[in-house]
């Protein structure tokens, strides 16, 4: 187990010989301050947990192919709930908005603790995307005509074609800021863009919009109305899924057997 003065860490790496211990201590002394602050204020907010239920309704649509989300055995569903609900009392001027269980579902997923999951949802939600979320959704509709206009700079062929068959912004982009991008891209696609997120700031979500708008421009200016071009903009996005080790490993031990096939019949003509 470690400690301040060990020589080892938390994660069990050993520190360098230079590691300034004192400064450590220092830092952790605030910090512990911090965290346990943190629980305290978590523990308020689950003492008025069984009073809020507006968000339950959205719970069984969250990541409906997840077992963590869909089975009894280490269902993440009351979790996800006590997050919300929990959410709705700490911030009120937002409370509940469609979007957030996704968030908080993938949170959970990640960090697998109510309460930290309760904090990197705030973090989002209340510093980096503070107005996306808001009642009025001021903040959604700014960003999306910030989109329009980086469109316009950035592909103005492709904004012309948009702006020709009267598309909205609204009818492609709303799923992309809201859900960050869930269930639009594989989710290993996601957590970088989120890392991006957190790292850079809210710039990234309109860089990410005008990365999927620029691979797919060719195809979207090949549509020739209203109706297909919404079409080609709901389904062009679903990137191919991610790659399971045990799909892989299949595809090898074929490669494997077709090479090593082809191998011992050239050796038979030599």
């Amino acid at each position: 187990m470690s400690t301040i003065q060990s020589p080892v860490d938390e994660y069990g790496f050993h520190r360098p010989d230079d590691f300034d211990y004192s400064s450590y201590e220092e830092f952790m002394s605030s910090y512990i301050r911090v965290l346990a602050h943190r629980a305290s204020r978590w523990d308020d907010f689950m003492k008025g947990v069984n009073k809020v239920r507006k968000s339950r309704r959205d719970i069984d649509r969250t990541f409906p192919d997840n077992i963590r989300f869909s089975s009894t055995q280490d269902d993440l569903r009351p979790a996800l709930l006590n997050v919300l609900i929990a959410y709705a009392k700490h911030n009120p001027r937002i409370g509940y908005c469609q979007g957030l269980n996704y968030i908080a579902g993938l949170m959970l997923l990640i960090v697998n603790k109510e309460e930290a999951a309760f904090w990197l949802l705030d973090v989002i939600v209340g510093n980096l995307l503070p107005d996306y979320y808001a009642k009025d959704m001021l903040g959604l509709q700014i960003e999306q005509e910030t989109l329009r206009e980086v469109v316009r700079l950035k592909l103005p062929a492709l904004f012309e074609h948009i702006e020709k068959l009267g598309v909205s912004y609204t009818i492609f982009s709303t799923k992309w800021f809201i859900c960050l991008y869930i269930d639009v891209l594989p989710i290993e696609t996601v957590l970088r863009i989120w890392d991006c997120l957190f790292y850079e700031g809210s710039k990234v979500i309109l860089r990410v919009a005008l990365t999927l708008l620029s691979l797919n421009e060719e195809k979207l200016m090949n549509c020739h109305d209203f109706a297909q071009l919404c079409t080609a903009m709901k389904h062009s996005f679903h990137m191919p899924g991610s790659f399971s080790r045990k799909w892989i490993k299949e595809l090898r031990k074929s490669a494997t057997e077709k090479i090593s096939a082809e191998q011992q019949a050239r050796q038979r003509f030599t």
